[in-house]
């Protein structure tokens, strides 16, 4: 990747993360398409990293998970008949669980709606709990909820609510969450050309989005950014240290790759 002033960079990610596709930066900003593509994936396996060394023994009150749709090089009715389509187009779900208080994203993953796919979700979401801390989880309808907390969860361990049509539970923060992916994120956007051509670049974006949600956006609710509210963070951080991490680990030689496809996050 050519290398980019500070000020130029943070341009760039601010713009990745506010709804513009790649190639309207590189109009914007003058920089190359390959550099702003090269810039967003070394910033999307930053993320990944802080996220799995930071976002850890986190203790919400409680925790709202959905999942929401999108789509890698083709939708799934119309793959058969892409043209070189890759073996990991079609329909991609992401799974997401927000703390309902303090709205950090604790967990998310990409992959199909099955239950082998939730039981991943799950997986990880324990992972960043707190040991012994008894959270409430709430969910949608959709039956592979239930399977898969029954597997990863022991009783106890967890209260678990769910929503169905005539109860009063809300879902309401995690589908507000999808709005602000599908604004915030070009590759999400319905009904545009913007759409992911490759599923790894998808995730980086994802894993750069939510970064940017949790630790540098102040929430207009809480005055604050996510991660302090939880406790991750002593103040907002800023764009500069996104691009202070992307530059750091550029120093680093033979850095090894990262990237998880439908196991990530």
């Amino acid at each position: 990747m050519n290398r980019l002033t500070l000020d130029r960079q943070c341009m760039a990610l601010s713009m990745l993360v506010e709804g513009s596709s790649m190639r309207s930066i590189s109009r914007v900003t003058g920089v190359s398409f390959n550099t702003i593509r090269d810039l967003m994936i070394r910033a999307g396996k930053a993320c990944v990293e802080h996220h799995n060394a930071v976002v850890r023994d986190v203790t919400p009150r409680s925790v709202q998970c959905d999942e929401i749709w999108a789509f890698c090089y083709a939708k799934a009715k119309n793959v058969s008949k892409a043209k070189a389509a890759p073996i990991e187009a079609g329909d991609i779900w992401t799974w997401t669980a927000l703390d309902e208080d303090s709205k950090l994203m604790v967990s998310y993953l990409m992959g199909d709606r099955s239950t082998e796919s939730a039981v991943a979700f799950f997986d990880d979401l324990k992972y960043r709990l707190a040991p012994n801390h008894r959270p409430r989880i709430i969910s949608d309808g959709l039956p592979s909820y239930p399977e898969a907390l029954g597997m990863v969860f022991e009783k106890g361990e967890i209260d678990y609510q769910q929503k169905i049509d005539g109860n009063d539970i809300k879902n309401n923060y995690v589908e507000r969450n999808n709005l602000n992916i599908r604004m915030g994120l070009r590759r999400y956007t319905r009904k545009t050309n913007g759409y992911s051509k490759k599923l790894e670049n998808m995730y980086w974006a994802l894993s750069l989005y939510f970064a940017y949600a949790n630790f540098v956006r102040v929430h207009m609710t809480l005055d604050t950014t996510p991660a302090v509210a939880a406790g991750l963070a002593d103040e907002p951080y800023t764009m500069e240290w996104i691009a202070g991490m992307v530059n750091e680990a550029w120093a680093k030689p033979n850095r090894p790759k990262t990237y998880k496809t439908k196991e990530a996050a």
